[in-house]
């Protein structure tokens, strides 16, 4: 069983896929250029997500959901993220479980207000060393949660988005 958590982005957008022991097999951040097209930043982000799931075979994709944002434009470009993860989802058969960054928060750390800090130095504490970006962190939290989930109930289908 393997879990791919990812944090959208379409300037960064971190992932991290965790295997049944918790063993972190790969954690990045994907950066596209703000110089290129939107629609071929997005393709970029299909396309390596793709080789991705291609080359680790999850089980389960946790994204973080959308929350409100100040800038109505961020918003509209991580819905736009979402929604291109969302039909990677549907193209390679996964199951999507969407996590609030409270409930992300609560998870990981027993306390909805826990800051990226908090977050970094329970991951620390599983993994054994500091990840790159919060970013990544974010993703792995998103990965842990969600193998946790399923470890405990042995079914998320009637969860799922």
């Amino acid at each position: 069983m393997r879990v791919i958590g990812i944090d959208p982005g379409l300037r960064e957008l971190g992932y991290a896929i965790l295997d049944e022991a918790y063993t972190l097999l790969k954690t990045e951040t994907l950066y596209t250029s703000p110089d290129l097209e939107k629609v071929e930043r997005l393709r970029i982000i299909y396309d390596r997500l793709y080789e991705e799931i291609d080359k680790y075979y999850p089980s389960l994709l946790c994204l973080e959901s959308l929350f409100f944002h100040r800038n109505a434009r961020s918003a509209m470009e991580v819905g736009e993220v979402r929604g291109v993860i969302s039909l990677l989802c549907a193209h390679k058969g996964l199951r999507l479980l969407e996590i609030s960054p409270l409930q992300l928060k609560r998870a990981l750390t027993n306390w909805g207000r826990a800051s990226k800090k908090d977050m970094a130095e329970v991951l620390k504490k599983i993994f054994g060393f500091q990840l790159a970006t919060s970013h990544e962190v974010d993703a792995a939290a998103l990965a842990v949660c969600g193998l946790t989930f399923l470890k405990r109930s042995g079914s998320i289908d009637d969860k799922l988005s």
